[in-house]
């Protein structure tokens, strides 16, 4: 897969113009978290006139294209400039810029997680008292039903509210692809926020199998029971202040033979019903209550018989592997 790529406009998606000696060497993307990413730009003799703007920070978004169709894209932080002949730039996905946009005062009651998130995109980062981003969001179901609010004197970010929804018990993903668009305003290059209890596909049979020797390159499997990363007892307290930092009861693991390791937990935003707390002193167990464990994968992109990401898998989908290696125990 060869990818081209070109800058348009944060604020209406329009094309600036292609960036052909644009060099991204990763590509980062992460269910429910934002990505940054390092690019350089040679600045030769052939570059389009209209490159300082496609390279202004905090006005443009660089887009990777194959063909047409727009596989990863961020908005341009930093664009220094040196006596060097290169540009360096940082990009972050577009999830990052919910971190720049601050909740008004909202409630839901009763209404689904995804569907809450889907509001809270709408009215704080796609619109406001001064537009953004004009993002679209890709609901792919309602998720758990709850009740969550917000008021505008708590200060909090819409990265801040999803954070929010997170900790809580019950999955809640997110992640942000790109999307053409060709209407009465052009052709144009927006972002889309695809929400759902689970993002791609997760059936138990992958239709994709990594495997060392062919496309994994390298490996690595973090195991630790740090402080951290690791506990069989988990109490959550809120994040509040003096008596206002309501606390709950333990929440314990089945015995697998461990003596006990005991974490205080608090949640990123200020949790404050028990039913809420309670839920994220279990969610939290739930992720460390076995130590770290989690797997990263190097593969190969292109050659005989190698699935390419993007093409035949994605983001969030069931992908299996077949890995040699003495410390595994295979």
């Amino acid at each position: 897969m060869t990818l081209t790529w070109i800058a348009v406009e944060a604020a209406t998606g329009r094309v600036i113009c292609p960036l052909p000696g644009l060099v991204v060497p990763d590509l980062p993307l992460t269910i429910g978290r934002s990505e940054q990413a390092q690019a350089s730009l040679p600045l030769t003799d052939d570059l389009h006139p209209d490159w300082e703007r496609a390279v202004t920070d905090g006005y443009s978004c660089l887009v990777a294209l194959d063909g047409d169709t727009p596989k990863w894209g961020g908005i341009v932080l930093d664009s220094p400039r040196t006596e060097d002949d290169t540009i360096s730039l940082s990009l972050l996905t577009i999830d990052g810029y919910f971190e720049r946009r601050y909740v008004g005062s909202v409630s839901y009651q009763g209404v689904g997680r995804c569907r809450m998130i889907a509001d809270l995109i709408a009215r704080f980062v796609a619109s406001g008292t001064v537009p953004g981003i004009p993002i679209d969001v890709l609901v792919l179901d309602e998720g758990v039903v709850d009740s969550a609010s917000w008021g505008s004197a708590e200060g909090k970010t819409v990265a801040d509210a999803l954070d929010d929804l997170d900790e809580r018990e019950g999955s809640v993903e997110w992640v942000t692809t790109w999307r053409r668009v060709v209407d009465g305003a052009g052709v144009r290059y927006l972002p889309r926020l695809a929400v759902g209890t689970t993002i791609g596909d997760t059936s138990a049979a992958p239709g994709v199998t990594l495997s060392t020797g062919t496309a994994v390159t390298h490996f690595m499997q973090p195991r630790s029971y740090k402080s951290g990363s690791g506990a069989n007892r988990v109490k959550a307290v809120s994040s509040g202040q003096g008596s206002a930092r309501p606390m709950t009861g333990w929440a314990v693991a089945p015995d697998d033979g461990r003596p006990a390791f005991d974490e205080v937990y608090t949640p990123q935003t200020s949790l404050t019903a028990d039913e809420t707390l309670g839920g994220a002193a279990r969610e939290r167990l739930a992720q460390i209550a076995a130590g770290r464990r989690s797997l990263t994968l190097e593969v190969r992109t292109s050659g005989t018989n190698i699935p390419v990401p993007g093409t035949d898998y994605g983001v969030g989908d069931t992908v299996g592997y077949d890995l040699t290696g003495r410390s595994l125990g295979y």
